[in-house]
């Protein structure tokens, strides 16, 4: 009978905690990625549907429901992606996306990032998404926003913001 290592179970599989703190790999960064799409998608579907409602409280009458025009719709919801993922990191160091996935972006002292910082890696994910895909190459699993703006996400599960001893 084989000995089972204590951070796992019978089947092989590791404990999540025995990840915290070390740095997130490119398939949970991905995932919690999606989910922000996701979350990003909701926020500008509700902002159009709150315009839809105001335009119809206004004109009842004449009222016919349009889809945006996409000079529009793009801006919008890179403005709404920039101010979701400024927020989410600059606040707590997470999304949505990287709560639900275990993840904490932190800067080179591993503290939350500032908001000019979170501001500037929100920006480059904006304009760049493709740049997260330089995890898979990069030894240290960073981005090229996160290497551009100095920053690196470690799978983190505390419900709250780690205290760093300075």
């Amino acid at each position: 009978m084989r000995a089972v290592d204590s951070a796992s179970d019978d089947l092989g599989r590791r404990d999540p905690r025995t990840f915290q703190g070390r740095r997130a790999g490119l398939v949970s960064r991905v995932a919690a990625a999606f989910l922000d799409v996701l979350v990003v998608a909701l926020i500008v579907t509700g902002i159009y549907l709150a315009f839809v409602a105001l335009v119809f409280a206004v004109s009842p009458g004449t009222f016919k429901p349009s889809t945006l025009p996409n000079w529009v719709l793009i801006p919008l919801t890179g403005l709404v992606a920039l101010a979701y993922l400024t927020q989410g990191w600059s606040g707590t160091g997470r999304t949505y996306g990287c709560s639900l996935m275990g993840l904490r972006v932190v800067d080179r002292g591993g503290n939350k990032p500032r908001l000019r910082r979170s501001f500037l890696r929100a920006g480059a994910y904006v304009v760049f998404p493709a740049g997260l895909i330089w995890v898979a190459f990069s030894a240290t699993n960073r981005s090229l926003q996160d290497i551009l703006v100095g920053t690196y996400v470690v799978y983190d599960w505390a419900p709250h913001e780690p205290t760093v001893s300075r």
